[in-house]
């Protein structure tokens, strides 16, 4: 692998799409360096791999050379699209029920909700996670709700 990279430049090596190339290029010529840039960079089969990048200009001997570093992290971006897939399908469940349902954690805290907990708060689904059931609805209701939340859990 290492011969057939040493020495040639990413447009040959069709790493990178032209339009990337040019970002960096522009933002390596504007700030002298590129710090954990986050890019997507193209396998010799074209497969997309997700890559941190560090690049730095480097002088020796008179000639000019890149200094690059990048870092794997497909498999994160692969874990982290998953997981991005995963609660839009339990969202989509969420909010097709004819009742109201949540999920919280230990803390009493909401963590997902479908439309009619929304509905029913008068409140945005922003406004709602991570507060408690006393954050939300009226103590008497809030105070039924965690009751019966203690004999679920």
């Amino acid at each position: 692998m290492g011969n057939q990279v040493v020495g040639r430049i990413s447009a040959d090596l069709g790493i990178f799409s032209f339009e990337s190339r040019e970002l960096l290029k522009d933002a390596l010529n504007r700030d002298g360096c590129i710090r954990n840039k986050e890019l997507i960079i193209y396998s010799k089969d074209k497969r997309p791999v997700y890559v941190v990048a560090s690049v730095d200009y480097l002088e020796l001997s008179g000639q000019n050379y890149l200094l690059s570093v990048l870092m794997d992290i497909t498999s994160i971006k692969e874990s982290q699209l998953e997981l991005s897939r995963t609660r839009s399908q339990l969202q989509a469940i969420l909010d097709n029920l004819p009742f109201m349902a949540w999920f919280k954690d230990p803390q009493g805290k909401y963590m997902e909700v479908n439309r009619i907990v929304e509905l029913n708060a008068g409140l945005p689904l922003k406004d709602i996670i991570g507060k408690t059931d006393l954050d939300i609805w009226p103590q008497d209701l809030a105070l039924s709700i965690m009751e019966s939340d203690i004999q679920v859990m």
